[in-house]
């Protein structure tokens, strides 16, 4: 009697753990549908509006023990749509010179990338940072979008990553991105003030490896 009560006494905590275990893998999963969002017809968010063309920041890098400083340039071809992104230092040595394009067979070309820096897990970083803010990755992506009192937030599906734009409906622009796989988040990225159809200030910060990006509109 006692050895089969002991039996279910552990059955009954195997369903215990395993109901918070399903609890919190649809919770983690479930970044917008929770917390008093709601499904909406589907909304064109971007980051780097329409009109953008070229704009400027002062630039501070930490990625694993080295920093750098200068300028990111970003600009926009009119006809293609591709972007350019330089990174200068402040004395004039280009560190990276990246392309972006919706082109699925070739969105991103390396022009140069400076040698410390010159290793995949570095560069798949930084890829994914600009694809981000850029959203060069969006063709034939799953896209929805939720709505509460305060934001509006487009869930963008790509691959294995869920992505999601965040839209204060006072401010009318991009406040914050985060970028999850699975259960953790990858990237957090907030955007602080708007003009000339890009955000003023850029932080992006990654959970997985040491990189740390500002960047300050000139």
């Amino acid at each position: 009697m006692q050895l089969k009560l002991y039996y279910l006494t552990m059955q009954f905590k195997y369903i215990k753990y395993a109901y918070i275990l399903v609890i919190f893998l649809v919770s983690s999963c479930s970044y917008v549908v929770r917390n008093g969002y709601e499904k909406t017809e589907n909304k064109h968010i971007t980051v780097f509006q329409k009109k953008f063309t070229k704009t400027v920041y002062r630039a501070s890098i930490d990625v694993y023990y080295n920093h750098f400083s200068g300028l990111i340039v970003i600009k926009k071809d009119s006809i293609t749509n591709n972007y350019r992104v330089v990174f200068l230092s402040e004395l004039g040595l280009k560190i990276f010179d990246f392309e972006f394009s919706e082109n699925q067979n070739e969105n991103f070309k390396i022009n140069y990338i400076l040698e410390p820096i010159n290793k995949p897990i570095i560069i798949n970083a930084f890829k994914k940072d600009f694809e981000l803010l850029l959203q060069t990755n969006q063709k034939n992506s799953e896209i929805k979008t939720y709505t509460n009192n305060i934001n509006f937030v487009n869930e963008v599906k790509h691959n294995k990553l869920y992505n999601y734009y965040i839209v204060n409906k006072d401010s009318a622009f991009v406040n914050s991105i985060i970028q999850k796989k699975r259960f953790s988040k990858k990237i957090i990225v907030t955007n602080t003030g708007f003009s000339n159809y890009s955000p003023d200030k850029i932080y992006i910060n990654h959970k997985g490896i040491k990189l740390k990006i500002v960047l300050t509109k000139m």
